[in-house]
C-alpha cells in the first residue's frame, strides 16, 4: 500500500509507490481496527501511545502441569499394558 518516498523496481526501473490511504481507511473500517496518519515524529509518537492503551497483556497464575501429567500416566500405562501383552512367553 506504499509509502511516501518508497519505490519498487520492475524491469529494473524503479516505479513510485504512493500511500493509497483510501485503501488503508476502508481495510480498517472492515477489520474493526483504527486508521492512523502520522506526518512527523511527534504525531507517531501520540498513535504508539494510543496503540499503547489498547493493546496490552494480562499475566494468570495457573498450574499448567495437568495435561501433562494425564500424558504422563496413559503412557505409562500403555506402556505396563504392552509389557504384560508381549513379555508373556508361550508354554
Amino acid at each position: 500500500f506504499g509509502t511516501t518516498h518508497g519505490s519498487v523496481d520492475i524491469d529494473g526501473k524503479a516505479q513510485p509507490v504512493s500511500v493509497d490511504d483510501e485503501s488503508l481507511r476502508e481495510i480498517a473500517r472492515l477489520s474493526g481496527g483504527d486508521f492512523y496518519k502520522a506526518a512527523s515524529a511527534e504525531e507517531l509518537k501520540k498513535v504508539y501511545a494510543d496503540l499503547g492503551e489498547q493493546i496490552g497483556y494480562e499475566l494468570k497464575d495457573a498450574d499448567a502441569s495437568k495435561p501433562w501429567v494425564v500424558v504422563g500416566t496413559l503412557i505409562l500405562m500403555m506402556g505396563a499394558a504392552a509389557s504384560l501383552f508381549f513379555g508373556q512367553r508361550l508354554p
